[in-house]
């Protein structure tokens, strides 16, 4: 961060150890599966749930829906998996 007046730097972020994060991370297998075969693999798993929603520029709640799926195509393998396990 540096100061728009003096140009002086009031902070700095050492983004290395962010960096070795990844250094363990293995390059993803090649993917065997495209989008639209894995929507149908996992749509009977996506869950739309009314919620309602504050509209401050309304001043009033607004129905709206929740998208939401527990479930995950592996891109390699084609597999439906459940997302708390990975």
């Amino acid at each position: 961060m540096i100061n728009p007046n003096s140009f002086e730097v009031l902070n700095y972020v050492d983004n290395q150890m962010f960096l070795e994060m990844f250094d363990d991370f293995q390059t993803p297998s090649k993917i065997m599966i495209n989008e639209e075969r894995a929507y149908e693999k996992i749509k009977e798993y996506i869950e739309l749930n009314p919620y309602y929603v504050y509209d401050f520029e309304q001043k009033e709640y607004i129905l709206c829906g929740k998208l939401d799926c527990h479930y995950g195509v592996n891109a390699a393998t084609g597999e439906v998996v459940v997302l708390d396990d990975l």
